[in-house]
Parts: C-alpha cells; structure tokens; sequence
C-alpha cells in the first residue's frame, strides 16, 4: 500500500510512478486518472486548498495555509447570494448556518418552500477562511451558484419530488452507497464516519503543507470519479463550471494575479472534471432574474449537524475535542494521534475493577492502577 504521505506533491515523477505502485490491468485507466489529477490540481493558476467540512485538519491547515500565503483575494464554495452575511458572522458564535429562504421559487412551484443551509463550526475551513478574511481586511468571496440557481438545477438533475425544496450543503460523503461499503470494508472501520475521524483526519493531521494538500486532491479525485453516481456528478460539473467562471470574472474585474489567491472548496471540487479548472477564462457576468430570499444566520447545534450530514451521533462533538487539542499546533510540529486518554483509560480500568469484585474475582484497586501503569509503559 503507497503511503501518500511519503510523497511530496512537488515532485511530479513521484505521482507518475503511483501508476505502477498501485495499479493493474483492471484499474490502471482510472489510476491515470487520478495522477493527472493529481499534477493538474497543482499547477492550477489559482492556489486551490481542498477542505473536508467541518474537519479539524482542514481548518488547522487552513489557518496556517492563509498565514503563510498571505493572499489578497479568498475564495470559497458558498451560495454567492449569501455574500452579504459575511460581516454578520463575526458577531456570532458557532456553531451557525448561513440560512436562505423562499415561499415559491416561480420556475419550479410557486407553492413549495425552498431553503438553503451552510452550517459552519469553529473546525470548519471556510469559517475560518472569513475570520482571517475580516481580520486581516482581504476580500472573501463567494463563487458557489446561487441558492435559487442550485436547487433549480438540483431538481431538474435529480428529479426531486419532496414537499420542499431543501439544500444543506457541505456533505463530503460520496453518494453511491456500495462505494462507501467498499471503502468502510477495505479500512476495517464500521462507517464513514469513523473512516474519516479514525482515518483521514489523523493523517490530514500529521501532514505537512504538501503532503495535506495531495492527500485531499488524491481523496477528492477518487470520490469524484468513483464515489458518486452519475446525476451527483453532473451536479457536481455545473457547480464547477459556475465557480470557475465566477473566480474568472472577479479576477478580470479587479486586475489581480491569479497566482495571489486561494480558492477555498470541498475534496470534490479540486478535481480537474470540467475544461474550465484551474484556468482565469475571459468570461463575463450575465443578470439572472431571480424570486424573493431572505437571508439570515441561524444558531445550530453538533446534534443538528450530525443529523444533516447523516453522521452517527456525537461525531461533531467528537471533532470538536480534537480541535481543542489540535488547534493551537505549530505547523511542522509532530504529531501523535491516540485515541486513547487518561481520563479514559482510568475510568475503564476501574469499571473492570468493580465489575471483578462485583462477581467474586480476586482483584483490588491496584488492578486499575497496574492496568494504567501498562499503557504508559507501552
């Protein structure tokens, strides 16, 4: 198995040689695939960071990415109507959801609501990306399609037939399930889950700039190209087609180096799919007629999020203790990750105590104490 963190993503002729590491006859095409991926997403123009949401890696390497690149413009995967709420966050305390809302869009049925949600927590990149934007006065702009726009092409793609017309955005989770199975299975871990906090999320961790960076390209590329079915992906194209025209447009507009920004999205959308990434194109801004939103920032909760990103409970809280572990790490520092803790270990090796004693064994206190002496000798 190829240890992705062995592999510095400047150095090209070490991604092409994954080819004969990891493939045979059978995956080599999409092996290839995903190399060129790999070397495309590099030499992009704009200095793309790929994010899982709410991944406490991701706003750590986020906030020591923006600190060292110092970029004059951020842009982020975000409804690009929701552009005008980003002076309000900093007067709110996560976790929040930029929230839209509307009571008939005219072109799909004037009858049903239609609502959009973006949840972000304190280990959410984007919101970290706006505190960094705000404090240091740069430009954050959002480039997504707009709220109206991406649930009209939502329901045409997807043929949704539900009472209202919901969006919550930031879900990395592939949508074919069998893929996800496949995944789960081949990680000796129970759920998605658990695959990404036990799996990704210390290896994200522990990684260097460089090796961050591949390591998101590598597990947006394959997500991409084989976690998806194929009415998600053309969803996930159109939603790429409008982000690179609308970072397009801006860097024309305002005369900007590309070379000088961030483009701030989901592991999915760093994947050279569509001929308009990576590249500032001559495109221009076109008026879309839309119906009435209303705006606002919504108190959430780890509870709420779980819920709408189909997470087992208490996996956000979970990602909320490794951010106040984690948050405060220098880059460059090594790191460790365990699972387990003192003040886990010492009430489990006093249950076992009590539970011996409760059933006739032999035991006394010292068994606990002996059990945790053990695990830091180990």
């Amino acid at each position: 198995m190829v240890d992705l963190q062995s592999i510095s993503i400047d150095n090209i002729a070490q991604l092409k040689k994954l080819v004969d590491d990891i493939a045979d006859a059978d995956t080599s095409v999409i092996t290839q695939d995903i190399i060129s991926d790999l070397i495309e997403a590099k030499q992009s123009e704009v200095y793309i960071l790929p994010v899982a949401h709410h991944s406490v890696a991701s706003a750590i390497k986020t906030q020591q990415i923006l600190e060292k690149r110092k970029p004059s413009v951020i842009f982020v995967e975000m409804a690009s109507d929701l552009q005008d709420l980003i002076q309000d966050i900093k007067e709110c305390e996560p976790p929040v959801a930029f929230n839209a809302i509307n009571y008939g869009i005219a072109s799909l049925d004037p009858q049903k609501v239609s609502s959009f949600k973006a949840p972000l927590t304190d280990f959410s990149g984007e919101y970290q990306a706006i505190l960094y934007g705000i404090k240091h006065k740069i430009p954050v702009i959002f480039v997504d399609l707009s709220c109206e726009a991406r649930i009209v092409k939502m329901v045409e793609l997807l043929d949704a037939k539900q009472k209202e017309f919901i969006v919550e955005t930031g879900d990395i989770k592939p949508s074919r399930n069998e893929f996800v199975s496949t995944l789960v299975q081949n990680t000796s871990t129970n759920n998605f889950s658990e695959f990404w906090l036990n799996v990704m999320e210390s290896s994200l961790l522990a990684a260097n700039f460089g090796q961050y960076r591949l390591q998101m390209f590598f597990i947006g590329s394959l997500f991409r190209r084989l976690g998806h079915d194929h009415r998600e992906s053309q969803l996930l194209d159109f939603r790429d087609q409008a982000m690179w025209k609308n970072i397009s447009i801006y860097v024309n507009d305002h005369g900007i180096n590309p070379n000088d920004t961030i483009f701030i999205c989901g592991a999915s959308h760093a994947v050279p799919v569509v001929k308009e990434f990576g590249r500032i194109s001559n495109s221009t801004k076109q008026r879309v007629k839309t119906s009435k939103w209303h705006y606002g920032i919504l108190n959430s909760s780890y509870a709420e999020i779980d819920q709408q990103f189909n997470e087992y409970p208490g996996t956000t809280a979970e990602k909320e203790k490794l951010w106040g572990t984690y948050k405060s790490v220098k880059p460059g520092s090594k790191i460790t990750i365990n699972n387990f803790s003192y003040d886990k270990l010492l009430p489990w090796a006093v249950d076992i105590t009590k539970l011996a004693r409760k059933h006739g064994y032999i035991t006394s206190t010292a068994d606990a104490i002996a059990i945790v002496d053990i695990y830091y000798k180990l």
